[in-house]
């Protein structure tokens, strides 16, 4: 409540900005119509989620879930929630907002797709290595510096026996690398051609 009544009204006096706090909120809840949509407790103004559909919480709920298929090596439940996952995160979380807690939530989403999607992909990478070629690649649309990506690309080419298809893949993980970060990708990832 705070935050809002700083943002909103910075220079009215704590009185007139919690009477406007509370003016706005009574015609945004009219405007909204009869249900509930925004709940106001111990002075936090949020979402009522029984009636708003919020693409982040439908992210986080999918990685709760990435947790337990990962660990029963659930194929097609990964396969599935891999999927969710791709089809629901349509970028970074308000990729051009410089505010500290924007930045935070945003690497803090980032991080766990990139873990969950990387492991859901492992998961089904030996049963479908087509679904996780396209897994990897999308993964690298949203980081291209992401070498365990890198990595189970060249692994799926290799599985299928399309060793220049995989040789190609680790030269552009090099340029990737060398031009973005002056560093040529790990032993671990050179390593998966030698083998």
């Amino acid at each position: 409540e705070q935050t809002i009544m700083d943002a909103l009204w910075p220079d009215a006096e704590g009185h007139q900005a919690q009477s406007n706090f509370k003016t706005t909120l009574h015609r945004l809840r009219k405007s909204l119509g009869e249900h509930p949509v925004l709940e106001l407790t111990n002075h936090q103004l949020s979402l009522n989620g029984k009636y708003v559909w919020v693409d982040c919480w439908a992210i986080a709920r999918l990685f709760e879930r990435a947790e337990a298929s990962v660990a029963g090596r659930d194929t097609a439940q990964c396969h599935d929630l891999l999927l969710r996952l791709m089809r629901h995160y349509g970028g970074h979380f308000l990729a051009s907002e410089p505010a500290s807690w924007v930045v935070r939530q945003r690497e803090k989403m980032r991080n766990c797709l990139v873990r969950w999607s990387v492991q859901l992909t492992r998961c089904v990478e030996d049963a479908d290595t087509q679904a996780a070629l396209h897994s990897y690649r999308h993964l690298l649309e949203t980081d291209p510096l992401l070498e365990e990506a890198w990595q189970g690309l060249i692994r799926c080419h290799l599985v299928e026996g399309r060793e220049a298809e995989a040789r190609a893949c680790y030269e552009k993980c090099v340029q990737v690398f060398t031009s973005s970060t002056g560093c040529a990708p790990s032993a671990a990832t050179r390593a998966l051609l030698n083998s």
